[in-house]
């Protein structure tokens, strides 16, 4: 069988097991973005290049990003090494014209669902168990259409790259589990 076209979202009719009746996934994947980040502690400038990138609000670089929004008129191209530090997500996404709100704590399936729909990744930060934090973003999902409580997320991450995970799995399955501290909606703002 293949796939169908309804609303932007790709169909993939799939056999039942046992019973060979069709059912359908629902899918929606946004085409990969994330680039890896060029220094250990660059998370939010890769994640921030990788969506302005994404929606093409201008030709970005991770340390071109670092250096608007780190102080101090840092040459982090020139020089990264001074740069590679902590960063906030949020800054990063305003500086690379891909920034929407930050809401603090977790957000739900459904609205995850919508983000993606529109073309707009979903950027979360994870307290890790063991200590620190990372961004990343959530670029797709999918569930059965019987029933659609039943959602994979897909993942683009700097550092560990393309993932799927059920959403009530993540993030406390996710390379070591963590806590979902703040979520980050975008938009192109060019």
């Amino acid at each position: 069988m293949e796939p169908s076209h309804i609303g932007g979202l790709r169909l993939t009719p799939l056999a039942a097991a046992g019973g060979g009746a069709d059912f359908s996934i629902v899918t929606h994947i946004l085409p990969d973005f994330m680039q890896p980040q060029q220094q250990d502690n660059w998370c939010w400038a890769a994640v921030g290049t990788s969506v302005g990138v994404f929606f093409q609000t201008g030709a970005w670089t991770q340390c071109g990003t670092a250096a608007g929004c780190l102080p101090g008129g840092l040459d982090c191209c020139g020089d990264p090494g001074p740069c590679d530090v902590y960063g906030y997500l949020n800054t990063s996404l305003t500086y690379t014209k891909s920034f929407n709100q930050t809401i603090q704590g977790t957000y739900g399936a459904s609205d995850v669902e919508a983000q993606v729909n529109m073309g707009w990744p979903v950027c979360v930060r994870v307290a890790w168990n063991g200590g620190g934090a990372h961004f990343l973003a959530m670029s797709g999902y999918s569930y059965p259409d019987d029933d659609p409580s039943a959602v994979t997320l897909y993942l683009q991450d700097s550092i560990y790259g393309d993932s799927s995970m059920a959403f009530g799995d993540f993030p406390a399955l996710y390379n070591g589990g963590g806590t979902w501290t703040h979520t980050y909606l975008t938009q192109p703002n060019a």
